[in-house]
């Protein structure tokens, strides 16, 4: 018998060329139809512009966004970024701790976007820091390629 291969090499599912996220607790359809973001270069760089192309989304990688704002943590790193608008039967958390921010959230107080079985899904950014977009938790939803 071989041995195995001692070194570690994290396994991660590969992501659908076009995928739609559902809720990991209820199988609630997240998003519609949207593209796998192939080139960070497409990524918007301007606040309050849509982070995210229109029909996209995006796996976000290390080193690609701020990972703090005034001490408090923000790293999305390894979330989904969609534009809000991609956003299907998704509401907004009524706790105003969470959306706090100068000209909306700022994503610091934590996720704010939950699916109608009250599970937290995403953490909105809209403030006028950066560009604007709504990070899925890895933890909370899945892509899942349209049926």
């Amino acid at each position: 018998m071989k041995c195995m291969d001692k070194q570690r090499v994290p396994w991660y599912p590969p992501l659908p060329v076009v995928a739609e996220f559902v809720c990991r607790s209820c199988g609630a359809t997240l998003t519609g139809p949207l593209r796998r973001l192939g080139d960070p270069a497409e990524l918007a760089d301007r606040a309050l512009a849509p982070l995210v192309p229109a029909g996209n989304y995006w796996p976000v990688a290390a080193g690609y966004l701020p990972t703090s704002h005034q001490g408090l943590p923000v790293d999305f790193t390894g979330c989904y970024a969609v534009r809000p608008d991609a956003l299907v039967g998704v509401g907004e958390d009524s706790d105003p701790e969470r959306w706090t921010g100068c000209c909306g959230p700022s994503g610091t107080g934590g996720p704010n976007r939950i699916c109608g079985c009250g599970c937290s899904v995403g953490t909105q950014s809209s403030d006028c820091m950066w560009p604007v977009a709504v990070y899925l938790d890895p933890q909370a939803v899945r892509p899942v390629q349209p049926g």
